[in-house]
Formats: C-alpha cells, sequence, structure tokens
C-alpha cells in the first residue's frame, strides 16, 4: 500500500511497509525447492564419486542445506569451557566450530532431516586430547520407532585429531540419524559431523522429451535428464553440479541424478565439467592457472548441453558455466536477499539452442562486496566476478615492523623526515630493506601459488622518505616508490619469474615519476579517487581531466597498469547510505578507457556499511561494473533491461525507466564530485527528475497491483523499491550542503571544511612530500612559493590554486 503525502508542496510518496530484511525464522529454515513426486523407495544407483554433504555445513562446496538439526540426549559436559562454548538443542547442524564436549559419560546425539536423506558415509572429526573408544551409528528406518544399527567407528589412536568415518554397503533411507559415544577415557570434543549421501528427492531420469527444437530438463516434477562428471571430477566440478542439480530441483521440484561419466548413460545429459563426452562435443578449455586465460563453455548438441570451463587455480569456469546456463533459463542473482534472488518456477524447464564462448575483458574482477554481514552472501561467480588472484594491499609496517627497539638497532631501515629517521614509511634505499621485501614476497608466494602478485603498496599515510638517496632516485614518493619495487621485482624474477609487484598510486604517491622507468614484473594500481558522476574521459570535468593526465605519465614509465575504484558514496557523508548511485553508462565508459589502456585487474572498493534495506536502489550499481568487467561494451540500456524482466515482469519497462533515469540524472549533473564525496544530491536529483521517477515507480505499482501466487513477489519486489526510494527521496529533499572549501591542483580538486589551513595540512591533503615546493597560483596567474609556516585563509567562492615545483602533469583545472 502507498500513500501519498504533501509536504511544503513536495509531493512523495511514503511506504507504509518497510523493506523487511529476512526474519529470524526465514534465517532458520531450509531454501528447499517444492515437494518433488513420489519415487520409489530404492535406492538411486549413485556412487560414492557423486554423492553430497547432507549436513550443510557452511562454506563447504558441497553442501546441501536440507534443513537438518541436531539435539543431544545427555547434556554436554564444561559448559563454561574458554573458546568450546556448547550449541543449543534444535539449531541447524550446519556449523560445529563451537564444539560440544563430552567428559562424564557415554553421551549421545541425534540429528533429523524434515524429509528422508539417502545416507551413505558418516564421517566426525574429533578433538584432541582423547577419542570415545568407539561411535555406535542407529538410525530409524522407514518411519519405524525402533533404533536399527548401522555400524560403528572405532576410532585410530588418541591424538589423532582427523576425520573417523563410516561408509555403508549401500545408501539407506535415512530421516533421523543417532550416535552414541562411548567414552573410554576422560572426554574429548566434537569438531564435525558431515553426513554424506543423495538428497532424497533425487530419483533416476526418464527417457528424454522434445518441445519442438527445445529440450526438456523435467517435467512434471520428474527429471528427463542425468547430470554427468567425470569419474575423477575435481571438487569444484562436484560443486557445480551440486549447484545445477539443487537449483534446478528449486525450479521444477524435480530432483536430477548426478552420475559419473562411466555409467552407462542415456537420454538428456548435462555434462559438468572436462570430460570425454564434452571433448567428443568438439567442447574444449585448456586448463591453467596465471597468465593462462579464464573461459567458459555452455553448448548444446542434440540431447546433450555441455558445461565447462578452466578450473585450474583459483580459476571456477565450470561452476561460472552453470550459472550462465541457469540465466538461460531465467534465473538471475541481484542481492543477497532471497527476494532479489530469481529461480523460476515452471514444471518444465526447457532449452532451446545455446551456444555461449564466455571468456572475460579484465582478467582479474574483485568487488569489495558490500554485503558481507548480510543473510546471504551473494557467490562471486553468479556475478562473473572473481578471476587471477591479485594481492594488494598497504604492507610496509608488515615488512618492516613499528617496533621501538627495531627501530633503535637499525634506525637506517626506517624513512627520513624533516632530516631525522622516524617510523613512517620505510627507506627506499636500504638493501635489508629490499632484502626483507623479496623474502616476504617469496613466503607469500610460498603460501598462495595461485596469485599473480605480491603488494609493495606503503602504509596508508604520508612520512616518505626524502634522504638524499631517495631523493637522488627521484624527485617524488611516487617515483621514489616504483624504484624501490624496481629493486624488489629484480631480486624476486630469480626465484619467481612469473610473480609481479604491485603497489598502489595514489594520495602521496599518485603524482607519476619524473624520470624513473618500471621493470618488467611491476604493476601499478591506479586509485581513482576523481569524479565518480562523470566519464574519466569527459572533457567537461577537470578533476578527471587533471586524473587522466596523470595517469598517462605512469603509462609512461612502461609499468603495467591496474584500476582501483571507490564507489563507497557514504564514506565520507553518511547521508547518501540511503540515496541511490548509479553510474551506469559512465562506469561502463570508463571500463572501456582502462582496457583501452592495457588495464586487465580491476578493483572496486564499495560501501562496506551497505544495508539490506538498500538493495533495491543500489543493485544496479554492482550488476553494472561485474558485467561490464566481463564485457565493457555493453550499455547500461543492454544490462538493466534483462535483468528487470526477470526481476519485475510486467513492471520490468518502467523498473528498467526508473534505473536509467537514476543513471542519466547522475551522467547529466552539472556539479562534479571528488574523492569518495559525490556531488550534491539536489544536483543530481533535481524536481523534474524526482518527478519523473514518481510517475515511473507509480505505473510499476499499476502494472503489478493484484499480483498472486508465484507472481507476488514480483509486486514486493517494487514496494522494495518504493519503500527504498521514499527514504532516498527524503533524504535528497533534505540535504543540506556542509560548507567545503576548494583546493585545485594538478593532481586534482579537493575539498575541505576547514576554513584556515597551515601547510603541513595541506601537503597531507594534496598528498605532497616536505622537500617538495608549494606554490600558490593567485586569480592573474602570478605564483610564489608558500612558506613553511604560512596559514591559508580559503573562501567559499574562490577556491585557491596550489602546485608543486615538479608536475608537469597538465594545466591547473
Amino acid at each position: 500500500m502507498l500513500k501519498h503525502l504533501s509536504r511544503q508542496g513536495r509531493t512523495f510518496f511514503l511506504a507504509v511497509t518497510p523493506f523487511i530484511g529476512l526474519s529470524t525464522a526465514e534465517k532458520a529454515a531450509p531454501q528447499t525447492p517444492p515437494p518433488a513426486k513420489a519415487r520409489p523407495m530404492t535406492a538411486p544407483a549413485m556412487s560414492p564419486q557423486t554423492w553430497q554433504l547432507l549436513s550443510g555445513n557452511t562454506g563447504h562446496p558441497h553442501a546441501a542445506d536440507l534443513g537438518l538439526t541436531y539435539k543431544y540426549a545427555q547434556a554436554p559436559d564444561n559448559p563454561g569451557d574458554e573458546g568450546r562454548r556448547l550449541l543449543d538443542n534444535d539449531r541447524p547442524a550446519d556449523d560445529w566450530n563451537n564444539t560440544i564436549g563430552f567428559n562424564g559419560g557415554d553421551k549421545s546425539v541425534e540429528l533429523r532431516w524434515p524429509k528422508p536423506q539417502w545416507l551413505g558415509r558418516v564421517r566426525i572429526r574429533m578433538a584432541l586430547p582423547q577419542v570415545p573408544a568407539r561411535v555406535e551409528i542407529s538410525a530409524r528406518l522407514g518411519g519405524a520407532k525402533e533404533w536399527v544399527s548401522l555400524g560403528e567407528i572405532v576410532p585410530a589412536e588418541k591424538r589423532d585429531s582427523g576425520w573417523q568415518e563410516l561408509t555403508l554397503k549401500q545408501l539407506k533411507l535415512v530421516q533421523e540419524l543417532r550416535l552414541d559415544f562411548r567414552l573410554k577415557e576422560w572426554g574429548f570434543y566434537i569438531n564435525e559431523v558431515q553426513l554424506w549421501g543423495v538428497p532424497g528427492y533425487v530419483r533416476g531420469a526418464d527417457p528424454a522429451e522434445k518441445r519442438g527444437d527445445k529440450l526438456l530438463l523435467a517435467k512434471a516434477s520428474v527429471p528427463r535428464a542425468t547430470i554427468v562428471i567425470a569419474q575423477n571430477a575435481s571438487d569444484k566440478v562436484r560443486a557445480a553440479a551440486s549447484l545445477l542439480q539443487n537449483t534446478l530441483y528449486q525450479m521444477s521440484g524435480a530432483g536430477l541424478p548426478i552420475v559419473t561419466d562411466d555409467s552407462k548413460l542415456s537420454g538428456a545429459l548435462l555434462l559438468v565439467g572436462s570430460g570425454k563426452l564434452t571433448d567428443d562435443m568438439g567442447a574444449r578449455v585448456k586448463q591453467g592457472g596465471y597468465p593462462v586465460s579464464e573461459r567458459s563453455i555452455v553448448r548444446r548438441r542434440d540431447l546433450r548441453i555441455a558445461l565447462l570451463g578452466n578450473d585450474a587455480g583459483a580459476f571456477e569456469g565450470t561452476r561460472r558455466a552453470v550459472y550462465l546456463f541457469l540465466e538461460q533459463l531465467g534465473c538471475g542473482w541481484f542481492a543477497p536477499h532471497a527476494r532479489w534472488t530469481v529461480i523460476p518456477k515452471t514444471p518444465a524447464p526447457e532449452v532451446g539452442a545455446v551456444n555461449v564462448n564466455w571468456q572475460p575483458a579484465f582478467s582479474s574482477r574483485r568487488i569489495w562486496w558490500p554485503w558481507d554481514a548480510g543473510p546471504s552472501p551473494s557467490d562471486p561467480q553468479a556475478f562473473g566476478l572473481a578471476g587471477t588472484p591479485v594481492f594488494h594491499t598497504h604492507i610496509y609496517s608488515s615488512i618492516v615492523p613499528r617496533d621501538e627497539k627495531l627501530f633503535g638497532e637499525h634506525p637506517e631501515y626506517f624513512a627520513m623526515v624533516n632530516g631525522k629517521r622516524q617510523m613512517t614509511q620505510l627507506s627506499f634505499t636500504s638493501p635489508d630493506v629490499v632484502k626483507r621485501a623479496v623474502q616476504a614476497a617469496r613466503d607469500y608466494f610460498s603460501r598462495n601459488p595461485d596469485t599473480a602478485t605480491f603488494s609493495l603498496s606503503a602504509d596508508d599515510a604520508g612520512g616518505f622518505d626524502e634522504s638524499p638517496e631517495a631523493q637522488a632516485l627521484d624527485v617524488n614518493p611516487g617515483g621514489r616508490t616504483l624504484a624501490f619495487a624496481n629493486n624488489v621485482m629484480a631480486q624476486l624474477r630469480q626465484t619467481h619469474p612469473d610473480k609481479k609487484i604491485i603497489f598502489y598510486a595514489y594520495w602521496y604517491t599518485w603524482e607519476a615519476p619524473t624520470r624513473v622507468k618500471a621493470t618488467p614484473g611491476v604493476n601499478v594500481m591506479a586509485i581513482n579517487n576523481t569524479c565518480q558522476a562523470h566519464a574519466l574521459d569527459d572533457p567537461l570535468c577537470p578533476a578527471n581531466k587533471a586524473w587522466k593526465a596523470n595517469f598517462a605519465n605512469w603509462k609512461k614509465t612502461g609499468a603495467e597498469l591496474s584500476a582501483y575504484e571507490w564507489y563507497i558514496p557514504a564514506f565520507a557523508d553518511a547521508r547518501w547510505a540511503v540515496i541511490p548511485l548509479v553510474p551506469g553508462d559512465v562506469a561502463l565508459r570508463d571500463l572501456r578507457f582502462y582496457h583501452g589502456q592495457g588495464v586487465r585487474w580491476m578493483f572496486y572498493e564499495s560501501y562496506n556499511g551497505e544495508k539490506i534495506e538498500t538493495a533495491p536502489l543500489r543493485w544496479p550499481l554492482y550488476l553494472t561494473v561485474a558485467r561490464g568487467m566481463a564485457n565493457p561494451n555493453l550499455s547500461f540500456k543492454q544490462i538493466i533491461e534483462p535483468a528487470c524482466r526477470k526481476l519485475f515482469g510486467p513492471a520490468a519497462a518502467p523498473m528498467s525507466a526508473f534505473y536509467q533515469e537514476l543513471a542519466r540524472a547522475l551522467k547529466e549533473c552539472p556539479t562534479h564530485g571528488y574523492n569518495w564525496n559525490p556531488p550534491n544530491p539536489r544536483n543530481i536529483y533535481t524536481p523534474a527528475v524526482l518527478k519523473k521517477l514518481r510517475v515511473l515507480l507509480a505505473q510499476a505499482m499499476t502494472q503489478t497491483a493484484g499480483a498472486a501466487g508465484d507472481d507476488a513477489v514480483l509486486a514486493l519486489r517494487v514496494h522494495d523499491v518504493v519503500a527504498a526510494w521514499t527514504r532516498a527521496e527524503t533524504a535528497i529533499t533534505e540535504f543540506v550542503p556542509q560548507d567545503v572549501y576548494e583546493v585545485r591542483s594538478a593532481l586534482g580538486i579537493f575539498r575541505t571544511d576547514r576554513e584556515v589551513i597551515d601547510m603541513a595540512y595541506l601537503r597531507d591533503l594534496l598528498g605532497l612530500n616536505r622537500d617538495i615546493p608549494m606554490i600558490l597560483i593567485d586569480d592573474k596567474g602570478h605564483k610564489r612559493t608558500l612558506k613553511a609556516d604560512e596559514k591559508l585563509r580559503l573562501s567559499k567562492t574562490k577556491p585557491i590554486r596550489v602546485e608543486s615545483g615538479t608536475i608537469k602533469a597538465g594545466p591547473t583545472p
């Protein structure tokens, strides 16, 4: 329900019922599909290679969340033991990190699924110092009241904390399971219990059926296709097969069986992962970690559909292929809330001709995901993210700790600032510091062999080395940092010729070198701290114009380039937490610029304080950059329209127009942003824009009014958008700009709320070291050098212009 209210001549929407996140009951309840058609009570003919984890353990790739819960007949001991808190009875058995202590005598744990499952293996991992004499395992079979023994586990010697297991001779249909722990000595702890087998909803597939050129995957909750993996399939492939099986079950109520390619095969086949059958179809993908490219293939040939990809190293190409296939069937993943995940309900999912060859334009595609603390963090592969692992972070204090004792023994390890050694940044010329950095890189790569880079980014502060030796390297911190990276890379190359060094070019290190050139293997990650409202190559945006000129100077060094984007609108101003920021074609235009400049590694820092209530307005931001990193030649319209068709059904047209209007308003905003501060939202969302947005939302509500059954969710999503927009519009119309003063330089536009600033603050604002002279430019273009103890009074109407004595990046904006 929606009410029209008027305040001071403004009409706006008020959603009476606010957007609500997952309730406690929703979080606890398993997200199970519709019930399957009754099937024979005989065990499915599936080998242990295709068994799945039926206990829903958090984060396990094979886990199927089937609603398993547990309780214990006798209360465990040591309830106050530090670090071993006890879980409550009747909780989901999906996280055994808080272990259960058994000390006082024999104990029993009972586990129960809401529906029967085919059990094949029980695995238990127990903590030191002891293990029980044996674990007796029994079950209630076929709805009987009595417990029937399935066997027992006799653990290995105490102090062996590995897995202990029992594998049944054949699958058993089990709903309730009991573990009786018979103690031998004074006690032990359960770390984890795993139950493996086949979900109870799975059954053998009926013969294949077509409708014209379309192949049915299921019909009337009965499988019409079989999922096939290689006999020696990797964990990644098995997990991808489980994802496909579970999603198709949620769609149709049909539990497709998973079998290996050495089985007797017939009918329609979904071939997951590389194998002899996909080879026969000509669907081949080169397997290899970085620098081999990612690739995923989805291809149909008559009754067979191949879903495979490069799964080497950190890549998960087969999982991505499964998502691409499910998208073809109408699925979509847009935000970490059940309502914003689209899995259409259909008794007969079908697939026509499909031939997808997915090779992303950028080889590393990462977003600092904003909803990690939410109820259901999204799978990066659903968005097409991940790729080559690139390690980048502030690291100097990890290489050389800021330790008073170490500083006393080796002050030469640290930067010289204002004529003396200080525990700020590192010395760029100390041979021992270089050796420490090289060893840190080698140690890191031994632990993370799939990662392409080691970070050599400065700590997030000023205080860079100003020693005569450092100044001889280059005149600014950016050049000195590059020289330091060159020295580390030269030694690292001897043992790791395929790895790279990467560091941030931003703030103090943003200014490009004047004379240092990059050695092969050094990558510079340029931080985009400019206007997020307008494209980097927009000639009318002064901040972006200056940034682009300096970026070109970095490219002249010969360094490889990567990019770090800031899309964190509420970081500096909390009022932006509920206001939409939809860069749309601006973000895609920037990605085309980066790709044209040779950038292949992209990282987006997002606002990590997102609330799930903002998802209805925020999801286009993250979907756009995710899709754009795969294919920057897409337009925002090409991304948003199919997404809205899935999300809003009959209201797709006005909702697509709504999001496109948000993007257009930002792009055409006459004022500019800076760093992580967007422009004044009242300059973006003018009265005319607000009126148009209201009309579009009203149309969407009309077109979903009266939706019932499975379609009711379409109206709920529109309602979620209206509720989020009501909060946004209120924030926009009540937005009062804070007093800001502007400082311009060839490195960009900077703003501060301080009316009077000293030289230390000005240097910190611009990222200029003490050894770099600062020059003030007046209205007539006259220049003078600023004194070290000088203070400047700023004006709200006239920005001051400052440049360093070394900048050659271009004219001051």
